[in-house]
């Protein structure tokens, strides 16, 4: 299978082809878009494809195939686990909040919520 890169980001690829020719190349797209997730980096779907050298559709599909979720359900997935590890401390909600890279306390909620089930002040208290 032969898949080729967007040609706008291809200066940002690292791969020595200007094509993608092996599933190998291809995984290795896939771990650089997840290590930036995880580090918090390029949260928006098209910063990232440019990063890695794809288009954000095909990068989406592709990182689907691959991890089981989307790029986006995978950021967040991180982002509620680091939170997760700062509500043992003492920072209030809203500072772990924007830590983890919320733009306000209603928004994190909702999303630690979704994921986990409980808020994040109820999980604080079982803690």
């Amino acid at each position: 299978m032969v898949v080729r890169p967007c040609p706008t980001a291809m200066n940002s690829v690292r791969l020595s082809a200007k094509r993608w020719r092996t599933r190998a190349d291809l995984a290795e797209v896939i771990q650089r878009a997840v290590q930036k997730i995880e580090c918090g980096e390029a949260v928006l779907l098209s910063d990232l494809a440019q990063q890695v050298g794809l288009s954000k559709h095909h990068l989406a599909r592709l990182f689907r195939e691959s991890v089981g979720v989307s790029p986006a359900q995978y950021a967040t997935k991180c982002r509620i686990e680091r939170a997760k590890q700062l509500l043992s401390g003492d920072e209030t909600l809203t500072e772990i909040a924007v830590t983890v890279g919320y733009a306000s306390l209603s928004a994190f909620s909702r999303a630690y919520k979704n994921l986990e089930g409980i808020s994040p002040s109820e999980f604080r208290k079982k803690s």
